[in-house]
C-alpha cells in the first residue's frame, strides 16, 4: 500500500494492476462499501470488479487477514467490503519506521547497517526506505509547502524521441510529413537541433512538459498512437519532465551549452489543467491512460522553473555552465569529504577485516591484490626515503 498509494493525496490511475489500489484508496476514505457501490464509483465493469476482488483477497490473505475486517467471497453478488481501523494508519507507521531507519544510520553511534545484533538492512531495505522518502517529500510538495527541482546532467534517455514527438505529431502539433530524427539520445538531438537552427531556438528554452510515463512508452499505430515498451505503463501524474538549454554565445549563436534534463513531481494544483486522454496497447490490452501533456498551452511552473534555472547558471565557471552553479558547488564540497574521509574508512574497515582474515588465513583474498600491492609499494617508497 505504501509502495503504490504514499501518502494517497497523489493519483493513482484506475486500471490493470493499480486497481487494487484505487479500490483501497476508495476504502479509506468511505470506511466500507457495497461491490456495486464501489464499481460505480470507480467507473468499471463488472468483470473488472471481479477480478479486482479476487486480488483484493489475496492481498488480505496475504496480509494475514490484516486488511479488511471481514473476509468476503468474491464470487457473492453484492460483497460489503469494510477496511480495518488500524490499516487507515498505514502511512503514519511507514513514516515513522523509515525515519527511524534514518535517524539510526546518519544519526546513532552504533552500527548503520546493522538492526540488534545479527539483523542486517540489505539493499532493498534501504530502497525501501528510499522509495518512502520520496513520497514523504511528494506529500509537502501537494501540500504546497515545497517546490524540487532535479538536474539531469549524463542521461542516455530516448523516451522524447521514441514517444513525445511520435505522439505530438499525432495531435498536430509537428506535422505529418516530418521524419523523425535518425538518432537514439534525446540530449544529442536536441542539441544539434538547437545548434543547427540557432535562428529559430533563442536561449534560454526548454521543451514541451510531459509525463514522465511516457520513459516506458514507444511509438504505437493508427489504432492506438502509444504502447508500451516493455509490456507495462508506469503510472501516470507522477512526475513531470522536461529539457532545456540555458546558454548561447553572442558572437556565434551555433555555440552553445550543452542540454540537460529537470524532471519535478506533479501538481495537482497546477497540472491537473495539463493532460491527455491516450489509448494506448499495454501487452496485448488497449487501456486509457491520463497522463501530464503540456501540448499547445504554457505551463508557468515549467516557465517559472526555466528562469530559476536561469538565475542559477554561472557562465564564467566553464564546468558548471548550461546547468547549476549550485549543484556544482555541492557535488565538488561532497566529492571533497568523501576524498577526506576514504582514508579513515579504509582503516577502520582493515582494522575489522584484518584481525578476522588473520584468524582465518585468508589474509589475501578477504582485500583486492591491488590494495596489498599499492600499501607494500607505498610502505617500501617511504623507508627508501627515510634512509635518504
Amino acid at each position: 500500500m505504501a509502495f503504490i498509494l504514499g501518502s494517497g493525496k497523489g493519483y493513482i490511475p484506475p486500471r490493470g494492476r493499480y486497481l487494487p489500489f484505487v479500490a483501497i484508496h476508495r476504502l479509506l476514505k468511505v470506511g466500507e462499501c457495497s461491490f456495486r457501490e464501489l464499481i460505480e464509483d470507480l467507473g468499471i465493469s463488472e468483470r473488472a470488479g471481479r477480478s479486482m476482488l479476487k486480488k483484493l483477497l489475496k492481498m488480505h490473505e496475504d496480509s494475514d487477514g490484516r486488511l479488511f475486517a471481514e473476509d468476503f467471497n468474491p464470487e457473492d453478488a453484492n460483497p460489503t467490503l469494510k477496511i480495518k481501523g488500524q490499516v487507515k494508519d498505514y502511512w503514519v507507521r511507514v513514516k515513522e519506521t523509515s525515519l527511524m531507519i534514518v535517524d539510526r544510520i546518519f544519526g546513532s553511534y552504533e552500527h548503520p547497517l546493522m538492526l540488534g545484533d545479527d539483523s542486517w538492512l540489505t539493499v532493498f531495505d534501504l530502497n525501501a526506505v528510499n522509495v518512502m522518502l520520496i513520497h514523504m517529500l511528494r506529500e509537502k510538495v501537494i501540500d504546497g509547502r515545497l517546490l524540487i527541482i532535479g538536474i539531469a546532467k549524463d542521461t542516455s534517455a530516448s523516451d522524447y524521441i521514441r514517444a513525445v514527438i511520435p505522439y505530438a505529431r499525432h495531435e498536430g502539433l509537428i506535422p505529418e510529413d516530418e521524419k523523425p530524427p535518425n538518432l537514439r539520445h534525446d540530449r544529442a538531438f536536441l542539441t544539434i537541433l538547437s545548434s543547427v537552427n540557432s535562428h529559430l531556438f533563442n536561449a534560454p528554452w526548454r521543451t514541451i512538459s510531459y509525463d514522465a510515463c511516457f520513459t516506458t512508452l514507444v511509438e504505437g499505430d493508427e489504432k492506438a498512437p502509444l504502447r508500451a515498451a516493455r509490456q507495462l505503463i508506469s503510472m501516470e501524474r507522477q512526475f513531470v519532465k522536461a529539457y532545456f538549454q540555458l546558454r548561447e554565445f553572442k558572437s556565434d549563436l551555433g555555440v552553445r551549452s550543452p542540454t540537460f534534463l529537470y524532471d519535478r513531481f506533479y501538481i495537482p494544483s497546477v497540472d491537473d489543467k495539463f493532460h491527455a486522454e491516450i489509448t494506448a496497447i499495454e501487452g496485448r490490452k488497449k487501456v486509457k491512460i491520463s497522463p501530464y501533456w503540456e501540448g499547445e498551452g504554457e505551463n508557468p511552473l515549467d516557465t517559472f522553473i526555466l528562469r530559476l534555472l536561469l538565475k542559477c547558471d554561472n557562465p564564467e565557471v566553464m564546468e558548471a555552465m548550461g546547468h547549476n552553479q549550485l549543484l556544482y558547488l555541492a557535488d565538488k564540497a561532497v566529492k571533497n569529504e568523501v576524498k577526506m574521509i576514504k582514508g579513515l574508512l579504509r582503516g577502520v574497515a582493515d582494522l575489522e577485516l584484518g584481525g578476522l582474515s588473520r584468524r582465518q588465513k585468508i589474509f589475501t583474498i578477504a582485500r583486492r591484490f591491488r590494495d596489498i600491492r599499492r600499501e607494500v609499494e607505498g610502505a617500501r617508497e617511504r623507508a627508501v626515503m627515510e634512509e635518504k
